[in-house]
């Protein structure tokens, strides 16, 4: 049997992937962890894949090069597709939510 990995301090997360992954390979995970390991390495994806959006998206307001559209909008068209892209977090976290809208 192979000697732990030793984390370091500089670099924590990218040891414990690294481990994930070795893990995920040699077998020694049963098909339950297995299943959560991926859930929780598409949710970290899906994060990640946000983040980076948002930094590009913030990189260009600093650099001037985003245009507002400026102009009436219904309400209701910018929150329902909000909601929407929220639902599974808040079922996730089995919140109630009233979302009754008016058209």
């Amino acid at each position: 049997m192979a000697a732990p990995t030793v984390l370091k301090r500089s670099e924590p997360s990218r040891q414990l992937r690294l481990g994930c992954g070795k893990m995920i390979r040699e077998g020694r995970l049963d098909r339950e962890r297995l299943q959560r390991g991926r859930a929780v390495s598409e949710r970290n994806a899906q994060v990640q894949v946000q983040l980076i959006s948002d930094l590009l998206d913030a990189l260009r307001i600093i650099a001037g090069k985003t245009e507002l559209q400026l102009g009436l909008v219904e309400p209701v068209e910018v929150c329902r597709p909000a909601i929407d892209a929220l639902r599974p977090q808040i079922n996730e976290k089995q919140i109630t939510l009233d979302d009754t809208l008016d058209d």
